[in-house]
């Protein structure tokens, strides 16, 4: 997907031509142009809320005794507490020590604490997640999130419920805070979970929070985000942004292609950007 594990956009030629205008003059002159600034926050930030999913969902297979199974060159060291099997709550500890350079390119380190009220393959489940001295990119994290699951009904669809309160500092001179209300719904894979890349999913739901800027925000998935595991971006949907001091934006992911392409509009003009791989 667009965010399934880094979204970046790429501002380099923006910042080449107009390097010599003063912010003001940025503004001014070429507004859309300077509205990507918090468009490319909000979707690096859409990806590492992503991957702290992934890594957490990852840890069914570890309470199945998958985790001997992985890549030796995997340097996370994951603690199930009790290691009986079929005995809940756990607590699963995903310990990236003081630096692990993982699969897909982030450096990560700390701790992600999982407790979980019953087995992964239960109708009904609760995760809660808290972060020890836990970053990515050097991007640490405070706070905390909650994932309830269940099969939702007739269709018997599985649904994740998932609430987040995170302050994430950016860098030492910022940070974002984010709280999160989102829905997530499997539509095609759930039968076979030893093969995640036919997985497939729709997101919906609201952010609120504070940007680098210090500027309160919002966000609303106003088409439903449409992504699968066999693609590194979101396929498809539609996020509306709104940002204090700023006109309404919206983000487009397009139409179902799996591609690295989506538009960006706001103040009546439209820009295609790039999005880099997860």
């Amino acid at each position: 997907m667009k965010t399934q594990t880094s979204i970046f956009i790429t501002l380099l030629a923006i910042v080449a031509v107009f390097a010599s205008c003063t912010k003001d003059q940025l503004k001014k002159d070429h507004k859309i142009d300077y509205s990507l600034e918090y468009i490319q926050d909000e979707i690096v930030l859409e990806d590492l809320m992503h991957d702290l999913f992934l890594e957490i969902e990852e840890s069914n297979l570890w309470l199945d005794g998958f985790k001997n199974d992985r890549d030796r060159s995997d340097c996370r060291v994951i603690t199930i507490e009790p290691e009986e099997r079929g005995v809940f709550p756990k607590t699963i500890t995903i310990d990236f020590g003081t630096g692990c350079e993982i699969k897909e390119g982030l450096s990560k380190k700390g701790k992600i604490i999982i407790e979980m009220t019953a087995a992964p393959y239960s109708d009904e489940w609760t995760k809660t997640i808290r972060f020890e001295r836990y970053s990515v990119n050097d991007k640490s994290f405070e706070g905390g999130k909650n994932i309830s699951f269940n099969i939702e009904g007739r269709r018997g669809l599985p649904t994740w419920e998932i609430v987040s309160r995170i302050k994430i500092k950016w860098d030492e001179e910022s940070s974002v805070q984010q709280s999160m209300q989102r829905t997530r719904m499997q539509t095609a894979g759930f039968e076979t979970p030893r093969r995640p890349m036919d997985d497939s999913f729709v997101m919906t739901g609201t952010t609120t929070g504070r940007n680098r800027k210090g500027q309160g925000y919002a966000t609303t998935i106003t088409e439903p985000l449409f992504m699968s595991k066999d693609c590194r971006w979101i396929k498809k949907g539609a996020v509306e942004f709104k940002v204090r001091g700023e006109s309404d934006a919206v983000l487009d992911y397009g139409d179902g292609t799996c591609d690295d392409l989506a538009t960006f509009t706001k103040d009546g003009k439209t820009k295609e950007i790039h999005l880099r791989k997860k």
